[in-house]
């Protein structure tokens, strides 16, 4: 118990200095704060002349966290948007912009979720540490190296203008081995599903390569790579960008579909250790097929949960359906899903046939002494 509770501190302490470092920061002449809703100091409702709507004009007291003062910020919605109206002991994160004539500005840009997302982290962590604590810890420590690499390395390659697919593929090539021996221990099961995921990673981002430039999806259009172009770096490789998306978003399912059928092979193998090769590569396939069919399901409607709201739209419009799929912002998302699915797939027989190969020889190699 005493050994559980000290890596739960360890975790949140890691956690924490993760978050913190963007507690106070400057960016473009603005600096960000944390701040707490002190009071609401007035609320102030006018209709507006011609639509529908009434302007909301919320004055607020909030204290910064940091500089311990309070500061007055005016907040103004209409009644129609979808808001939630702030109330005393929000935690909100503000903009501090210095103006031309010398005096501070402050504005909300967000609410500040950091504590909501501690909680539920802690909360994962307590059930994963009970359920399977060894394993936890490695997992845990192993997402913590694959953000660190991601933060620290990726993002900034792809800011200073690197090509977003090579440097994803690298990232990964870096991850995958750290992540998984973390995870799975030092182990020849192990070291099967690294070589078989990387294999399965070159594929999927291949064939995002291939299908992307086929169908002329370039990301010019959709509104986050708006943002990036105006707001961050105008000479990024947008399509890249989305190219390095499938990649990493890939690489995370593959973690438990090469793990899991490297030790079904493994197993079979032991158990029946006169077994051939190709009856072995059988069998763990048949099982490896029930992985598949599942995993396919789930990819699909955790794609289409994402896009619920984009899709809500389309159906309200009554738009024609050959019209829908040939939108860019549809399109790119049935091209990540089929591609990623795609990828998924082809890394059970690739693993499957090179754990066949290697725990058989393994397997031979007992027999014979």
């Amino acid at each position: 118990m005493k050994n559980v509770l000290k890596t739960i501190i360890l975790f949140l302490l890691l956690f924490l200095s993760f978050t913190n470092l963007s507690l106070s920061f400057e960016n473009d002449g603005y600096n960000y704060h944390r701040g707490i809703v002190e009071e609401v100091v007035s609320v102030e409702k006018t209709e507006i002349e011609g639509l529908d709507d009434v302007q909301v004009e919320t004055t607020l007291s909030v204290r910064l966290i940091e500089k311990n003062e309070i500061v007055e910020i005016d907040v103004v919605s209409l009644k129609n948007q979808i808001t939630r109206e702030y109330s005393v002991g929000d935690r909100v994160i503000l903009s501090e912009f210095l103006m031309p004539d010398g005096q501070t500005s402050y504005s909300i840009v967000s609410y500040d979720r950091q504590n909501t997302l501690l909680l539920l982290f802690i909360i994962f962590l307590v059930l994963a540490l009970i359920i399977s604590s060894k394993r936890t810890i490695g997992a845990v420590l192993g997402l913590i190296f694959s953000f660190f690499m991601i933060f620290t390395f990726l993002i900034p390659q792809i800011l200073s203008g690197a090509n977003p697919v090579f440097i994803s593929i690298f990232t990964a090539i870096i991850i995958i081995p750290v992540n998984f021996y973390l995870s799975h221990g030092f182990n020849k099961k192990t070291s099967v599903a690294i070589f078989s995921t990387v294999i399965a990673l070159i594929i999927t981002g291949l064939l995002a390569l291939i299908f992307m430039g086929a169908a002329n999806i370039t990301g010019q259009g959709l509104e986050e790579t708006m943002l990036i172009t105006t707001m961050v770096n105008s000479s990024i490789n947008i399509e890249g960008l989305l190219l390095a998306g499938v990649i990493i978003g890939t690489l995370g399912v593959l973690d438990d579909i090469t793990i899991s059928q490297v030790a079904i092979v493994q197993q079979i193998s032991e158990v029946g250790e006169k077994l051939e090769s190709t009856e072995i590569f059988t069998r763990a396939m048949s099982i490896g097929k029930d992985h598949m069919a599942s995993m396919i399901n789930t990819l699909v409607l955790v794609y289409t949960g994402a896009a619920m709201p984009l899709l809500i739209i389309f159906v309200n419009a009554q738009l024609p359906l050959n019209y829908v799929l040939s939108l860019e912002v549809v399109s790119i998302e049935i091209v990540r899903t089929l591609v990623g699915t795609i990828g998924l797939v082809s890394a059970i027989p690739i693993t499957t046939f090179i754990a066949t190969i290697v725990f058989k020889k393994k397997v031979q190699k007992k027999l014979n002494i």
